[in-house]
């Protein structure tokens, strides 16, 4: 299962396409494969990933014209324009919050779900890889071999075009 879920995390990380997300994607692919091992429900893991989607496009569209204020550097002195400053301060500042406010509950749900065995934690049944040979098992086969170089090549064309 470990190799499963590092290969599956990494493959995650570069299927997003740009190192800004590689490594936060990586991380929550990690999770969401954990999840899966564990409860054997891909539904879990399309559930959550949808939820981040929705978190980090969907719901904050009417809170992202805010950023250009915030990112000015400079704080207006007076008047509409610090109302504004003030209004966007307080709309990302609560949005931000709310994000990881959600981890709270997350954690409840994930350790109720172990409780009441909603998440198997007992071991079930691999697939056995002959000791020694996960690394090219895994990796050295012709579909992970051009996913790697496909990855790459993305990566290199997303930071020259930027």
């Amino acid at each position: 299962d470990l190799t499963a879920r590092i290969v599956s995390a990494g493959a995650f990380g570069l299927f997003h396409g740009n190192l800004f997300q590689f490594f936060y994607a990586a991380f929550l692919g990690l999770l969401l494969a954990y999840l899966y091992c564990k409860s054997g429900k891909i539904g879990y893991t399309i559930a959550f990933h949808a939820i981040i989607n929705f978190l980090g496009s969907v719901a904050v569209i009417p809170i992202i014209k805010y950023e250009e204020i915030l990112l000015s550097g400079t704080v207006p002195e007076t008047g509409a324009a610090l109302r504004e400053y003030i209004f966007a301060t307080m709309a990302m500042g609560s949005y931000a919050i709310f994000q990881y406010a959600m981890v709270i509950p997350g954690i409840i749900i994930f350790i109720n779900a172990i409780r009441y065995r909603l998440i198997n934690v007992s071991n079930r049944g691999e697939i056995k890889i002959p000791q020694g040979k996960t690394p090219s098992a895994v990796l050295l086969n012709v579909g992970s071999i051009l996913f790697i170089v496909l990855s790459v090549i993305t990566f290199i064309t997303s930071i020259l075009l930027g």
